[in-house]
């Protein structure tokens, strides 16, 4: 729309509030009479009406693939779960420990992967 043709009294939003009846009656008057005096604003509402009722009669189609909801009770745990446990990182946590101890303590630089 340009600017000879753009009204710039209401904003889309008020226009959507009027189409879905969620103004309050003041400013339904209000939009009443000035749609009343502007082709502009009217056109504008007639394509959100339009919209509105393609969106009404539209239905989503149905998916091409299937989709499965699976959850964490619905079979057995991960194996994880049941092999690591704390004591494994108690363990590892001992392993450095000792090696350090055995080694004097010697801090031999940064550790380079």
């Amino acid at each position: 729309m340009d600017s000879a043709t753009r009204c710039t009294e209401f904003k889309p939003e008020a226009l959507m509030a009027y189409l879905y009846d969620e103004c309050e009656p003041s400013e339904r008057e209000r939009v009443d009479a000035h749609l009343a005096t502007c082709r502009v604003c009217m056109g504008e509402l007639e394509s959100l009406r339009a919209v509105r009722g393609a969106l009404e009669e539209w239905t989503p189609p149905e998916p091409a693939f299937h989709v499965q909801v699976v959850s964490d009770t619905d079979g057995p745990s991960a194996w994880w779960r049941t092999k690591l446990t704390p004591s494994w990182g108690l363990a590892t946590a001992a392993a450095v420990v000792l090696n350090r101890w055995r080694r004097g303590g010697q801090h031999r630089g940064p550790v380079r992967c």
